[in-house]
């Protein structure tokens, strides 16, 4: 956070890490619902490749 914090105030912009911290937080919560659709989705698929998948056996 402390680079971020730098990175900002070379824009003449003073953020405190605590702010940074916040704002880390509260996009984590907004994007949740996104990371959560991607991993069922992700699941759902390894799923399917795991049953169209056969295995022969001699």
């Amino acid at each position: 956070m402390s680079r971020q914090e730098g990175i900002i105030a070379r824009s003449g912009v003073k953020v405190s890490e605590n702010t940074l911290g916040d704002w880390v937080g509260q996009a984590t919560a907004l994007l949740k619902p996104l990371r959560d659709l991607m991993r069922r989705r992700l699941l759902q698929r390894c799923r399917q490749a795991t049953v169209t998948a056969t295995a022969s056996v001699a």
